[in-house]
């Protein structure tokens, strides 16, 4: 029986019906007005498996994702390749796209993630919770170290810990900035 006030519909309306949603569904959201944009914003990034919070200042409409995924590869100390980013329900962000094709809202959350495959989680995680095995020689694709890592953090008692054990403050990464560098332009020393 239909609902009180309504009519019955037939299969020919509820397809119509179901087809008008549909369609409602697929039209975009209006995008907002790049006036009202600012140029320099910034995002915060939540790692799921552990709650910590990065706050990323300076990101731009025409930053990538990849330029994302570097900034927190200092910043939390996760290497870019094991992180996959989300951000509401657009799925894992692809390394290409920019923060203005994703239509980021000034000051809102990403979400981090760390890939499961072949013990990197646990081995980030292990990191993290001062798991000492791992060694301060290693280095990241984009040839970051331990070093870079504790000096964009600004952590005086890791850096003088990985530099007894070797780590050295001349290493440079591909952009070619040693630790030093990093730590003077994130402002920590």
């Amino acid at each position: 029986m239909p609902a009180r006030g309504s009519l019955p519909l037939s299969k020919t309306r509820r397809r119509a019906f179901r087809l008008g949603l549909q369609s409602w569904r697929q039209t975009p959201l209006p995008k907002t007005p790049s006036s009202l944009v600012p140029k320099t914003f910034s995002l915060r990034v939540r790692l799921e498996e552990t709650g910590d919070m990065y706050r990323l200042p300076s990101c731009h409409a025409d930053t990538t994702v990849r330029e994302l995924k570097e900034e927190l590869d200092l910043i939390a100390g996760i290497p870019f390749h094991f992180q996959r980013l989300l951000y509401l329900d657009q799925g894992i962000l692809m390394d290409d796209s920019t923060l203005g094709f994703h239509d980021f809202v000034p000051g809102g959350i990403i979400s981090m993630c760390l890939w499961h495959q072949d013990g990197w989680q646990e081995l980030a995680l292990a990191a993290m919770e001062g798991d000492a095995s791992a060694s301060c020689l290693a280095k990241t694709p984009v040839g970051r170290t331990a070093l870079h890592v504790a000096a964009a953090m600004g952590r005086l008692y890791c850096i003088d810990l990985l530099l007894e054990h070797g780590a050295s403050f001349f290493e440079k990464d591909l952009k070619g900035e040693s630790p030093l560098d990093v730590a003077r332009r994130l402002k920590r020393f």
